[in-house]
């Protein structure tokens, strides 16, 4: 089974994906558990003040959970 879980970084988002995660019953032994993290984008203004490299493109620690 493949779940697509929105995450916004908080506490509560990722006790929900730990949730998920722990219920092996419901989904299977092999589930398939996609984050989706999406963010508007910088103002014009903070673009310039933190350089090209902030916005064009980051790469988040991730984290295994099951």
């Amino acid at each position: 089974m493949r779940i697509l879980v929105p995450v916004d970084g908080s506490e509560n988002s990722m006790h929900a994906v730990e949730f998920i995660a722990s219920r092996t019953t419901l989904l299977g032994r092999n589930p398939e558990i996609e984050v989706l993290n999406v963010q508007l984008p910088l103002p014009a203004r903070a673009c310039r003040l933190v350089g090209p490299v902030s916005y064009t493109h980051l790469t988040l620690p991730t984290k295994r959970i099951v």
